[in-house]
């Protein structure tokens, strides 16, 4: 219990429910090592050392607020569930959210980095539906979605599937959440993929029917589509896919393709100025959501206001062409950054060509090094005095030539 809001110990005596059986539950513990106060603390005092147990603990609280505002929680990126979001290739959604990470700042405590994110979903709805939506896609090799503004009313369900088929759906069902109601109450089910057997061609061993007989008999229900195989849903369960609703606000782990891939690039694509908007917008939704439970249970707010930092902008950097004034090591004395001018410093320009020497010209060196100094015009960098001259040397000279500058100071 890393976020207990007083020195108390946890006694909570609750009935649930799952199913036809209800389960007596009883929650007990002890107070956190770290209480909250030692978090208002560390939060209050500038400077403060803040325990890694603080740190868990607001991350706790913050997913808190959000789950109590019904939002879909995915590590520390919250979605509000049931949003209207736009179409995703392959009969998903493109849900987006805020991400958030709270860390210790120096100089200014426990700071909340906000972000806009962005995470592709599952819509919920039929099954067959999505499954429909999918069918353009199940020959490709890839997983996953691919056209966009392809109708699931428009796709036709084939009248069986073939190994590849399977194959594919195998892979993008497992771990899916799906519903069923053709029991007195509804059920729910962890997909495992999809069965190579059919409703019609599945016998249930301690019955010795077929699934589709099964459902006929048992729940007076003719299935219209008996020849399309089962999914597999937890344990040995196996099921009709007509007969299940997939779970909406479900996120989608699968790879992308490269459709996909395309249309998450123009949808997330923002402008800077639209995406600080954005994140001005989230860090007042992070706020607003979580201030109800911060403030009541472990009396602390959260300030929407960004951090700001103040600076100057440098003068750039220009080269002396005096030999006598070197940097040390390379490095540019910072403390004539602020004086404008010229800083003390040595650069020796030295362009070593692999061109024969009938090719290597001298209207063509003096083409080349025009081109640099032309770069360096742009760059703000002066280079001073006249092009290099022409030398012509063997791969043993230079080698020599090369060795003695390694010595010099630079």
């Amino acid at each position: 219990n890393l976020y207990s809001p007083s020195n108390e110990r946890k006694n909570d005596l609750r009935n649930i429910k799952v199913g036809r059986t209800t389960y007596d539950v009883t929650v007990t513990g002890p107070v956190a090592n770290t209480c909250v106060q030692e978090i208002l603390d560390a939060v209050r005092t500038q400077g403060a050392v803040i325990p890694a147990d603080a740190v868990n603990a607001l991350n706790i609280v913050l997913a808190q607020g959000f789950n109590n505002g019904s939002y879909v929680t995915i590590k520390r990126n919250f979605f509000k569930a049931g949003q209207s979001a736009p179409n995703f290739p392959g009969g998903l959604k493109l849900y987006s959210g805020i991400s958030t990470t709270i860390a210790p700042t120096k100089d200014f405590g426990i700071t909340i980095k906000v972000l806009k994110t962005h995470q592709v979903m599952y819509p919920g709805g039929e099954l067959l539906d999505f499954v429909k939506e999918n069918l353009h896609n199940s020959g490709r090799d890839n997983r996953g979605g691919g056209r966009q503004g392809h109708s699931s009313q428009s796709a036709r369900l084939p009248d069986s599937f073939d190994r590849k088929q399977i194959k594919f759906f195998n892979g993008i069902l497992k771990g899916l959440k799906v519903e069923t109601s053709h029991l007195k109450y509804k059920r729910k089910y962890a997909l495992t993929g999809m069965h190579d057997g059919t409703a019609n061609s599945t016998i249930i061993e301690d019955l010795n029917v077929s699934v589709a007989s099964y459902f006929a008999g048992q729940y007076n229900i003719k299935l219209a589509f008996p020849n399309l195989p089962l999914v597999k849903a937890g344990g040995k369960n196996k099921l009709p896919m007509e007969l299940c609703t997939l779970l909406p606000n479900q996120p989608y782990f699968t790879s992308l393709n490269t459709a996909q891939q395309r249309d998450m690039i123009r949808k997330a694509c923002q402008k800077p100025g639209e995406k600080m908007n954005d994140i001005i917008e989230s860090a007042e939704i992070v706020k607003s959501v979580s201030s109800a439970n911060t403030a009541q249970d472990y009396r602390f707010e959260i300030d929407s206001k960004a951090i700001q930092l103040y600076g100057r902008i440098l003068e750039p950097p220009k080269i002396d062409p005096n030999p006598k004034n070197l940097v040390s090591r390379g490095a540019w004395t910072m403390s004539a950054v602020c004086k404008s001018g010229n800083i003390p410093g040595s650069v020796k320009l030295g362009v070593v060509s692999l061109l024969p020497k009938h090719r290597y010209t001298e209207d063509l060196h003096n083409k080349f090094m025009d081109a640099i100094k032309k770069r360096a015009t742009i760059l703000k960098i002066d280079i001073a005095g006249p092009n290099n001259p022409l030398k012509f040397s063997t791969a043993r000279d230079l080698e020599k030539t090369l060795s003695k500058k390694k010595k010099v100071p630079t």
